[in-house]
């Protein structure tokens, strides 16, 4: 067998008091959309770059993170 690399990448948003929960959706269109808070921020993403070696950052993936975050959250109602 052989390694192969897998690249994840996250990202950090500013950190939030109130929120206290951890949260992730896969969406309609295949994209995981995850969100978990941490004292120094809220990360945001969940992605896996099969085959890539690179630590550099992949913007195109932090924007497809953000985006399938907003999408998830934006489609929740308030409670009632």
């Amino acid at each position: 067998r052989e390694l192969v690399p897998v690249k994840g990448q996250l990202t950090l948003m500013v950190p939030q008091r109130e929120v206290t929960y951890r949260a992730s959706h896969r969406l309609p269109d295949d994209t995981n959309a995850s969100i978990n808070p941490r004292s120094d921020g809220i990360v945001v993403g969940n992605s896996q770059e099969r085959g890539v070696w690179s630590l550099e950052v992949n913007e195109e993936v932090r924007q497809r993170n953000v985006a399938a975050a907003m999408r998830f959250f934006g489609a929740m109602r308030s409670p009632a």
